[in-house]
């Protein structure tokens, strides 16, 4: 990798081009059945989510809430929005301010 500053994109393309498919990224429970996910499918969800978020108008420096109080999201959202150039901030189920 390059000297310049580590990003979590960076970090992702990165690790998706060192690790095989079968080298699992992240595991998670469905229903009581674990999944797994490769570097590459983290990499391609935050690209499509990414992409789809420009699509609907999220510019650089926009917030995004991420429910931390679903798996996936807790997992998987906090990566997808810094390909955007934007920023997450975690709202948790049953705390208010």
């Amino acid at each position: 990798m390059s000297d310049l500053p580590m990003t979590f994109p960076k970090i992702l393309i990165h690790n998706a081009e060192k690790f095989p498919p079968t080298k699992a990224a992240i595991r998670e429970k469905d229903l009581g059945i674990w999944q797994a996910y490769s570097w590459q499918d983290y990499l391609d969800q935050v690209r499509d989510f990414a992409l789809g978020l420009a699509a609907l108008g999220f510019e650089k420096e926009n917030r995004m809430a991420i429910d931390r109080g679903q798996p996936a999201s807790a997992l998987l959202g906090p990566g997808r929005v810094p390909g955007t150039g934007g920023r997450t901030c975690s709202a948790l189920p049953g705390r208010h301010p």
